[in-house]
């Protein structure tokens, strides 16, 4: 659980990163560069809604680990 929690941050970290370096690129952050900014926020929310997505299909898939049913 530990390593499948590490590997998804090193991932999410390194998307962010990638996103950042797209849209804002070597440009110091100032107010004229708010619109940049802004458009990489909004890809990055649109990337990680779709990520949680694909992860939530395999978990429906997959269904309940424990029979709540009561053994006799």
């Amino acid at each position: 659980l530990n390593t499948m929690r590490l590997v998804g941050q090193t991932l999410s970290m390194s998307i962010a990163t990638l996103l950042i370096s797209v849209y804002v690129g070597s440009a110091s952050l100032a107010q004229t560069s708010s619109a940049s900014l802004m458009a990489w926020i909004q890809v990055s929310f649109l990337v990680f809604a779709v990520l949680c997505l694909i992860g939530i299909l395999p978990s429906l898939i997959r269904g309940s680990l424990h029979d709540d049913t009561p053994m006799h």
